[in-house]
Formats: C-alpha cells, structure tokens, sequence
C-alpha cells in the first residue's frame, strides 16, 4: 500500500470519507433516461441504434456508446436458447445399421422423428432392415429380390453404393 493511502486511511474519521475512489457512480446525461431505457429492454427492445434513436427524440444529446455501455450487463443477462443441434450423418446411419432393440428410448425417439421428416431415408432404413433380416436369417434366395425391389425404388444412397451386384450374379467392389 502507498503512503498516500495509509494517511487518508489513517485520516478518515468514517467509511464515507474513503469511498471516494474512480469506481463512485458520477452523474451521467443517461441518468434521466435509464427508466425509459429499463422499460423499453422490458418490452423486448434490445437494439442499441432503435433505442438511442428514440431517447434523441425524447432529448438526450449523448453517444450512442454510452447506451450500448449502459446495456451491455443486460445483454450478458440475457438467457439464450439453442436449439439441440440436429443429429449427424453418422448418428442417423448408426441407429439405421442397429439393432431396433438395441436403441434406447431417446435414440429411438430422436431416429423416428428423423424418418418422419424425410420419406427417402424411410424407404431406406426398410431396405436396411430387409437386408439384414436376409443377413441373419440367412436366406440367400431372397438376395435378388431384395437387389430389384431396391433399385426399383431408386434411391440415391442405393445406387451410389461402392458395392455393385454385377449380372454374373457375384457381389463386386466398383474401382
């Protein structure tokens, strides 16, 4: 601590008489304009330019900067809502690739409303499930079947398969 400082402290004979520090709020050309302003952030008018083009109306012959100073606490107060983002490409294609039983009830939730806003990944997510039910199942006649139904449908993420089923009738990886 400064010497300065021990004397005025040693000097003051209450509180007060120290609180006379840079921090003290100082008288401001805002200062018959906070309610108005108060009011107006109430009603949901958080523009800095609209609201120092109002209070100029009303009078006030400062900056606008001291508006956006006096404002910027509230907008730190401000609680903003985000959205969850909507799930990824992988997400989508994982609970797609499972096992329905072995989806959990949010997963499950979240995969349905996904399939409901897009009827082509629903044509697909039947595919993938038919084709796995053949996987397991093993019932390999229904492989040809299940190859026309599904070029039939044409869809795009069928059709851009790095796999190709050749008419020999073996499965083949494109090059």
């Amino acid at each position: 601590m400064g010497g300065n400082t021990v004397r005025r402290t040693a000097r003051a004979e209450t509180p007060e008489q120290l609180l006379t520090g840079r921090r003290q709020p100082r008288p401001s050309q805002l200062d018959p304009y906070k309610a108005h302003l108060d009011k107006r952030w109430a009603e949901g008018s958080t523009n800095a330019i609209d609201l120092h083009t109002e209070l100029q109306d009303l009078g006030y012959h400062g900056s606008y900067q001291t508006i956006s100073d006096y404002l910027r606490p509230r907008r730190r107060l401000r609680i903003r809502v985000v959205a969850p983002a909507p799930p990824g490409v992988r997400q989508v294609t994982g609970w797609m690739m499972r096992h329905p039983e072995h989806l959990g009830d949010k997963e499950r939730h979240q995969f349905t409303a996904v399939l409901a806003k897009c009827p082509e990944l629903t044509a697909l997510h039947g595919h993938v499930r038919t084709f796995a039910e053949i996987l397991t199942t093993r019932s390999g006649p229904h492989l040809k079947d299940w190859i026309t139904a599904t070029r039939t449908e044409n869809l795009p993420a069928c059709t851009r398969s790095p796999m190709v089923w050749r008419r020999t009738g073996t499965l083949s990886f494109r090059a």
